[in-house]
């Protein structure tokens, strides 16, 4: 398995860029300054070039990779290799017919917005450092492909500022590429009540409620710390992209309708059925069919969802 928390690279270049290039005294040494760690820094490179080619090939955003058995060396071949970053223009084969499953789409929020805030800390210190346009025009694409995928993240809710646990493309993200490793799962409907569709209230794969991701499934049941994560991204983006004239306006139009359709959805006071009593509770995440999830609590009167 190649995991997503080995695999934030994007973090780990960030920070070397960071230390390495956007202080006069370095904590990471730039090449040719003294004490620069080459091995270090080659391998930052390494996972980083993993990280973009298997784990983020979805859409951007960082998941588990299982790779099959027989592809192992094919796969350390490729991360060790140095040949950018398609693995099939290097060894022959799409990343979708060497990998067995992506995983952990009920962690994107979390570990999806870690990597995220690691992408757009790298395209910051690139562009303020002068570095060289095509690393900076690399780091923006990547950040993009961040921005557009987090949009789905709430927008795919129905578009009323509620936020998926996860989300999945149910098909390549390049025409004519393979069908999605370890298939796409079946969705159930939103039901028009709480508590029906499943009984018990469990993370449910769903279609799209917006009209707008016909090629996205979205995993409801969103827990307080994939919110946080995405919270986390969000703003991490936004100190990224606020001033940038390279960034369409777009971008920002659309983040700050996001982030104030949140808000809204988070400032509604929602009953909340507890062991004791029912209570009206603002913060408090909710899915679209009108039932708080079960780790909805971000009201910090909440001590235990349970009671």
């Amino acid at each position: 398995m190649i995991r997503k928390g080995v695999a934030c690279a994007a973090f780990a270049v960030a920070f070397v860029a960071f230390f390495g290039i956007s202080r006069a005294e370095h904590f990471v040494p730039s090449p040719g300054e003294p004490g620069h760690d080459a091995e270090l820094a080659a391998k930052a490179l390494r996972y980083d070039r993993q990280f973009r080619a298997i784990n983020a090939y979805q859409n951007g955003l960082s998941l588990d990779a299982q790779y099959r058995p027989e592809h192992r060396d094919l796969v350390t071949q490729f991360i060790q290799s140095g040949s950018g970053e398609d693995l099939k223009a290097a060894m022959g084969k799409h990343v979708y017919d060497v990998l067995f499953e992506y995983g952990e789409h009920g962690d994107l929020g979390m570990f999806g917005g870690v990597a995220t805030a690691g992408d757009a800390f790298a395209y910051t210190v690139l562009r303020d450092s002068g570095a060289p346009a095509a690393e900076v025009q690399k780091a923006r694409a990547a950040l993009l492909r961040n921005l557009d995928a987090w949009h789905v993240y709430t927008d795919i809710t129905g578009g009323q500022g509620l936020v998926a646990r996860g989300i999945m493309l149910t098909s390549g993200p390049n025409p004519g590429d393979p069908a999605v490793p370890g298939g796409v799962p079946q969705t159930t409907p939103i039901p028009s009540q709480c508590n029906t569709l499943p009984a018990d209230k469990h993370a449910t794969w769903r279609p799209d409620l917006s009209g707008h991701h016909a090629n996205y499934i979205w995993y409801d049941e969103c827990s307080k710390d994939q919110y946080d994560g995405y919270a986390f991204a969000l703003g991490v983006m936004w100190d990224a992209i606020a001033g940038d004239p390279d960034i369409p306006q777009s971008y920002r139009d659309r983040m700050k309708d996001d982030a104030l359709k949140n808000a809204k959805a988070l400032m509604k006071k929602n009953q909340v059925k507890t062991k004791v009593l029912p209570y009206d509770l603002d913060m408090v995440i909710m899915d679209p069919d009108g039932c708080a999830t079960r780790w909805y609590g971000l009201n910090a009167r909440v001590l235990d969802e349970g009671t």
